[in-house]
């Protein structure tokens, strides 16, 4: 099924402009958030005084015909009534050759007239790196959030992967300098970049670490082992965020989010988490900062093929200028297991110990990087509406910090 464009104009009369402009930011807002919609614009025309010139492309008919009924019971439709509409709806019989999933989908239309345009320009943006580097690209692969990711085919016949990122999803992150930087090093190899669309070309890797059937120990064992391969010095020209810089914006975050968020956890938990993000602050040293990967969770953990034992390098690396203790702090935010009841403190903090046989990095810097990760991450949760499992990030702080000398 094809797409639909709809292209045209509305002449609101002079005396009904203003309550027409009131009503079109929320419009314009409510149709662009339309998992359908990826183009949606309504702007005065720069010739004729009170004409409204409109813009549309939905994915396809069905989405087209749901915008139709939503917006034909809305309060635009109400401001609007009686005011003849000058549009010219066509089928695009060809159906784009690639598309990309629901959730990324969401993602490119949440940021935007950006993210829009790279959703309706992704056959023009691929077809043409497939001319560039000679590449046949396959269908998007599952499991992404912000980018479109696909199986890309060599001439020689060579299986790789093509990342397509969404724009604002590159926003504070160096994945492409961190890649080129490791150069395979604990790192998915960068064979290619486009720094215009953001294109990368990788090797392919394997299944993600937390789809083995192993015991998350084990995964942690894994986590820390490629780390430590991953780990290195920091470019001296290197832009990306420091050790500081990221204290500073996770406090920030704590605090606006806390309370905008109707104050989901106790104060005590907030307090604590500030009390580390200043000490981590403090501590930051560039002669002690490793070029991080920021965000070494076991989704972003793959097998190496063919490696026996089996091997792992990273994916979707951050980039950040930071003491390694950081790294280990987002491994210890997601280990909730047995944290409960007087010894939860004692109980958590055995497990920042246990990465520090494993790393020999400081227990005290992982502890409270950690507890820092474990609160911004349960609020971040709540925000983007995943209640349930921001309720075990948050709960297991408020024990912590409950149970705490």
């Amino acid at each position: 099924m094809g797409r639909v464009r709809l292209e045209g104009y509305l002449d609101v009369p002079s005396d009904r402009m203003a309550a027409v402009a009131a009503a079109l930011p929320e419009h314009i807002a409510l149709t662009q958030a339309e998992p359908g919609c990826l183009e949606f614009s309504v702007t005065p025309s720069p010739d004729i005084i009170d004409r409204l010139m409109v813009a549309e492309l939905f994915a396809d008919r069905a989405a087209f015909e749901q915008h139709q009924a939503r917006a034909s019971a809305s309060p635009w439709a109400q401001v609007t009534r009686g005011i003849v509409r000058h549009y010219t709806i066509t089928d695009e019989d060809d159906a784009p050759r690639f598309s990309v999933t629901d959730v990324v989908r969401r993602r490119a239309v949440s940021e935007g007239q950006a993210g829009r345009t790279w959703l309706a320009s992704l056959d023009q943006t691929l077809g043409s790196l497939e001319k560039d580097w000679g590449l046949t690209i396959g269908p998007a692969l599952p499991g992404g959030t912000a980018a479109f990711v696909a199986e890309a085919t060599t001439a020689e016949g060579d299986i790789l992967v093509l990342k397509l990122p969404t724009p604002a999803s590159t926003s504070g992150r160096r994945e492409a300098a961190v890649l080129g930087i490791a150069d395979g090093r604990g790192y998915a190899r960068l064979l290619r970049h486009d720094p215009k669309s953001g294109a990368m070309l990788l090797e392919r890797l394997g299944a993600r670490l937390d789809s083995f059937d192993m015991p998350y120990e084990r995964q942690v064992d894994a986590l820390c082992a490629t780390l430590l391969q991953a780990w290195g010095p920091v470019p001296g020209d290197f832009a990306g965020t420091t050790g500081a810089q990221k204290a500073g914006d996770l406090a920030n975050t704590i605090e606006r989010l806390w309370a905008e968020l109707d104050e989901p956890c106790a104060r005590a938990s907030i307090d604590m988490a500030l009390l580390y993000c200043r000490d981590r602050a403090a501590a930051w040293r560039p002669e002690s900062a490793i070029l991080a990967h920021g965000d070494p969770h076991p989704a972003n953990l793959l097998s190496v093929p063919d490696s026996n034992p089996t091997q792992f390098k990273f994916i979707d690396p951050d980039g950040l200028a930071i003491e390694p203790a950081y790294d280990l702090g987002v491994v210890l935010r997601g280990r909730h297991e047995g944290i409960a009841g007087r010894r939860a403190h004692d109980f958590a903090r055995g497990k920042a110990r246990y990465l520090t046989s494993r790393t020999q990095v400081a227990s005290e810097a992982i502890w409270q990087w950690g507890f820092v990760e474990r609160v911004s991450t349960g609020l971040h949760l709540l925000e983007i509406g995943e209640d349930a499992e921001a309720a075990i990030f948050l709960t297991t702080a408020d024990a912590i910090a409950s149970t705490a000398d």
